[in-house]
């Protein structure tokens, strides 16, 4: 009985040392509905979002005076809220991020946007409106399948000037040539 009292809390104790010290250097935290990381410039990423909303979602721009950049793993995969507002701030949209949302309709990517990871909003069926504010974009810096099997009609607002340079590297990334590419 002892042995397995004194294991438990050798246990106890190295779990809980280890929460500390993740915590010290930027663990996970806890802001309304959004649960985030501090990055190591200072700014924020965030890790999940634990809403129920199927309406629409704003992200916040900023968590406790620190610039939100990043939308973590995952972040927002699988809920089903209509609409998404990114902020400004806003430099990366990481792997799967909004993926598996059967209720996505519109998002807007912000000119801040620099990168947009694997599979970012692959599978969201009804996303139909996707408006890319961005001039940044290049094609190493959009993931594999990042717009795999979103709504087959889907709609393309694109920098002007970016059109032809932009839709040749989303139709390699999951658009379909079904979809219509616009300027604005």
């Amino acid at each position: 009985m002892k042995k397995h009292t004194v294991l438990l809390t050798g246990i106890f104790c190295m779990f809980f040392a280890f929460h500390l010290q993740a915590d010290a250097r930027g663990g996970e935290y806890t802001y309304k509905l959004y649960e985030y990381n501090i990055l190591e410039d200072g700014t924020v990423e965030i890790a999940n979002y634990v809403g129920t909303t199927t309406g629409k979602v704003k992200i916040p721009a900023k968590i406790n005076g620190k610039k939100v950049t990043k939308i973590g793993r995952m972040a927002f995969s699988a809920l089903e809220f209509s609409q998404v507002v990114i902020p400004k701030y806003v430099k990366t949209i990481d792997f799967r991020a909004f993926a598996n949302n059967d209720n996505l309709k519109t998002i807007t990517i912000p000119g801040s946007v620099k990168r947009i990871g694997a599979s970012a909003f692959s599978r969201c069926t009804k996303l139909k409106k996707i408006t890319i504010l961005t001039r940044k974009l290049k094609a190493g810096l959009i993931g594999d399948d990042a717009f795999q099997r979103i709504q087959k009609k889907a709609v393309f607002y694109l920098p002007a000037g970016k059109r032809k340079a932009y839709k040749k590297i989303l139709l390699q990334r999951g658009a379909t040539r079904k979809m219509k590419f616009y300027t604005y």
